[in-house]
């Protein structure tokens, strides 16, 4: 028994059993996830019957059978989540009201809606106005049965939403309980005694509202994937521009590293060139000192010279002839000391002037130096940024191919839905004469031929569907696109 049924089936015993040594009668009592019997009042005198025996069963029954019992024997008369399995409900409604005392309460709780559960069969699903149809049914027979109350409760914690619905035996003037069970459940489609017109209409099923929810969730869904996709291109737009800039940028950087290293090639032949002139200026050197050398000879033959001289001019006058010449040679070496003397200053000149050149080189080789240096820095930095951009733009492609996944295989699910939708609807009137089983097993049989479900080899592939008896493409619908189970085809 689910959660609601047992808190509704409570607060029924606890409403309409409010009498002293209340004789309640249960039909389906067989205990299944709980029971009712535990809320009975204690003074109260509780039959629970069924078709086999168990936990909670006081008497087993034959379904084919009227009820074992004297008429007007009890004063609240249950059936919940029985009627769904019984092949001819309306006739059991009538035989429980057979054996309700006159003013007594008869109390249904049958599913609205949910999975295929066969205890041992699962015939019938109960909509709002089940209720009047039934007090109709019981005045066309001759049986005044009054409905008091009927809705549909919302769920809670499971899947199923109850049709609930309270009749009283009889339609004297026996005051009724001042508490309802609409009340205490805010149901929908609400019908009481005499209303001509129900509370809380709902024209669409809960399961039709998720349903519906579920569909708004996935349209929000969808717009807020193109959206993010929208942004996501201008993201990508935008950085495209930044990375054309920052290749721009690096092509003007690689280009003037290109001409720094022309400007230092330019740089370093000049500075051969300058140790070609040192070489040079060294070899000047050399000459410079060979010349000194035979300066040197020079003056120390000329003062020999003139020292002979002297001693000839004070000793013999016939050599004045011989000191002119002396003379005049001196005068020649005197006249070459000068010339290679203004050499000599030419080539001091000329190395001042190649020192300066030498020294001009290495601060333009420096400056180039430094320069490379700043553009090789600025060039790893355009470097980390174009990567990290790159990193932000595959997080990005990766973010837009997930919601592109997403919105497809939401797709596929909608196409899968309609199709599988538009084979089922398509039954022959027909089938409706034949047993449920099967047409189910025809249904079944049409969705494999279209190659749209295999419901055995889906149970095949999971037994927990298999184990609880369920409807495999009902399954599959409520819980298994969630899931993401396979779409066995």
């Amino acid at each position: 028994m689910h959660d609601t049924a047992l808190e509704i089936g409570r607060l029924a015993i606890e409403i309409y059993a409010n009498k002293p040594r209340a004789r309640i009668l249960e039909i389906g009592a067989l205990d299944v996830n709980g029971s009712l019997r535990k809320f009975a009042p204690s003074d109260s005198e509780y039959v629970g019957v069924d078709m086999v025996e168990g936990r909670g069963v006081d008497l087993v029954i034959d379904p084919d059978q009227p009820l074992p019992f004297d008429v007007q024997s009890f004063d609240l008369a249950i059936a919940s989540s029985v009627f769904e399995h019984d092949p001819a409900f309306w006739m059991t409604f009538l035989d429980l009201g057979r054996v309700l005392r006159e003013g007594g309460y008869l109390y249904i709780n049958a599913p609205s809606n949910g999975k295929v559960h066969r205890y041992p069969e699962d015939h019938w699903r109960f909509y709002p106005d089940s209720g009047l149809a039934l007090e109709r049914w019981a005045k066309s027979q001759n049986v005044e049965m009054v409905l008091i109350e009927s809705f549909t409760a919302p769920r809670i914690n499971d899947t199923w939403n109850d049709f609930v619905a309270i009749f009283r035996k009889g339609a004297g003037e026996i005051e009724l309980p001042a508490r309802r069970l609409n009340s205490e459940f805010k149901g929908a489609n609400i019908w009481t005694q005499g209303a001509e017109q129900p509370k809380n209409p709902k024209e669409f099923t809960q399961d039709m509202e998720l349903l519906d929810d579920a569909r708004k969730a996935v349209g929000a869904f969808e717009a807020q994937v193109a959206k993010d996709k929208e942004q996501a291109d201008r993201v990508v737009s935008e950085l495209r521009g930044r990375i054309a800039t920052l290749e721009s940028t690096l092509r003007q950087r690689e280009e003037e590293i290109e001409q720094t290293r022309r400007d230092l090639d330019v740089a370093q032949q000049d500075a051969k060139e300058v140790d070609l002139l040192r070489c040079k200026v060294k070899d000047a050197d050399a000459w410079v000192f060979r010349l000194a050398g035979e300066r040197q000879a020079a003056e120390k033959l000329a003062s020999e010279q003139k020292r002979q001289a002297d001693d000839a001019v004070n000793k013999l006058a016939s050599r004045e002839a011989a000191v002119r010449r002396l003379n005049e040679k001196i005068d020649h070496a005197i006249v070459g000391r000068r010339l290679v003397e203004a050499q000599l200053d030419e080539v001091r000149s000329a190395l001042a002037e190649a020192q300066l050149e030498v020294s001009r080189a290495r601060s333009d080789l420096q400056s180039a130096q430094s320069e490379r240096s700043r553009y090789n820095s600025e060039l790893q930095t355009a470097q980390s940024s174009i990567k990290s951009r790159f990193q932000e733009l595959a997080t990005l492609t990766k973010m837009l191919d997930k919601s592109e996944r997403n919105k497809s295989l939401m797709v596929d699910q909608r196409a899968w839905l309609i199709e599988a939708y538009t084979v089922l609807a398509k039954r022959p009137w027909w089938w409706a004469l034949m047993p449920s089983q099967w047409g189910k097993r025809r249904e079944f049989d049409r969705l494999r031929r279209k190659k749209l479900f295999d419901a055995e080899r889906y149970l095949e592939l999971y037994p927990d569907v298999a184990a609880e008896g369920m409807d495999p493409v009902h399954h599959y619908i409520m819980h298994g696109m969630m899931e993401g189970r396979t779409l066995v085809r």
